[in-house]
């Protein structure tokens, strides 16, 4: 039985249903165009050839589907559907009408709905290997369970790391986790794997938390004597809080000191910042969250970081209104999609 619209957002916008089983996402096109299907881990993306579609994002509502991203480069478009709960069944057809225009189908979640042409059957995935290697770092995990508010940092870390993985891998990026499950580590062995063997990126996830249940916003943080001391607080508290805290942020202040006038260090830093401004941006870009900046700080886990290596606070989880946000599996889902783009972007990969 058909369900009701999901997300009519705007023109740009793919319309959606729910079946029983399935969703159904139709994407208007002008005219008929022809289209190559990518299956990734947590997505799935449809390359449309010829046509340059306004860039557009958003949710769904759906059992099978969280959300969709639509982008165009080159006079060709990429219309992105993210994944709720893994791989299902799924068919991707095209329907012209009598006008000359053309809807774009997709069943996502079982074989029922029209029968496609075999001309427009998805074609086997077929990934180009970059050679790029990114390390993924969740924060916390095992007995350090970092914030707890309306959100656990040490899941909430792990689940969008694990997202941001799947989509750089479908990318052809080789991918690092510094924990796949819920382990606790050292900071020194965190620190260690941005330099295990040939490293494009690093990249810290974390959730922020304040006093005043007011304070929101993402982020961004590169190691660096913070403009503000005043927020040397939260880098005692990402280097474990406490005494120990104390004290590693003071040996981390200590070589951040050590490093001024150092030409290499100064040329990671710079990429550093590069990387962080990408990646902000798109977070600020997708999720409206207060722009927080991008900072440095003395954060021990990318103190030793030969390679680009960011920070990343993904938002307060104990604000009221950012905290719910931060459980929602479809926001998470655009955190990851943007953290990824910004990777993607700054590795210069398309």
């Amino acid at each position: 039985m058909l369900g009701s619209s999901l997300l009519p957002t705007s023109a740009a916008a793919p319309r959606s249903f729910q079946y029983e089983g399935y969703t159904r996402v139709v994407l208007d096109l002008p005219r008929p165009v022809a289209f190559k299907v990518l299956e990734g881990g947590s997505s799935l993306n449809v390359a449309l050839e010829g046509i340059s579609l306004p860039a557009e994002s958003g949710f769904f509502d759906s059992q099978q589907l969280s959300g969709f991203r639509v982008s165009s480069s080159g006079g060709n478009s990429s219309w992105t559907l993210l994944l709720r709960k893994g791989k299902k069944p799924h068919r991707v057809f095209l329907l012209k009408d009598t006008t000359g225009k053309a809807r774009l189908v997709v069943d996502y979640g079982t074989s029922g709905g029209p029968t496609p042409t075999a001309s427009s059957l998805p074609p086997s995935k077929t990934v180009v290997r970059t050679n790029l290697r990114v390390v993924l770092d969740p924060g916390h995990g095992g007995t350090d369970s970092g914030m707890q508010g309306y959100v656990v940092e040490k899941e909430l870390t792990l689940d969008v790391a694990k997202r941001v993985g799947a989509l750089l891998e479908d990318a052809g990026v080789d991918v690092l986790f510094t924990r796949k499950t819920d382990t606790q580590l050292t900071l020194d062995y965190r620190a260690k794997q941005a330099n295990a063997g040939t490293i494009n990126a690093f990249v810290s996830i974390h959730v922020n938390s304040a006093p005043s249940a007011s304070a929101q916003g993402i982020e961004t943080y590169v190691f660096g004597r913070p403009l503000d001391m005043s927020s040397r607080s939260l880098a005692v508290k990402e280097n474990g809080g406490g005494s120990q805290g104390e004290a590693v942020t003071k040996k981390a202040e200590s070589l951040a000191s050590n490093l001024i006038g150092n030409l290499l260090a100064s040329t990671n830093l710079e990429l550093s910042k590069s990387l962080a401004k990408k990646v902000h941006g798109k977070l600020i870009q997708s999720t409206d969250a207060v722009n927080r900046g991008v900072k440095s700080d003395y954060f021990y886990v990318i103190r030793f970081a030969h390679t680009p290596a960011i920070l990343i606070e993904t938002g307060f989880g104990n604000n009221a209104v950012e905290g719910p946000k931060l459980a929602l599996d479809a926001y998470r889902d655009t955190l990851a999609t943007s953290i990824a783009d910004g990777i993607l972007d700054f590795l210069k990969v398309k």
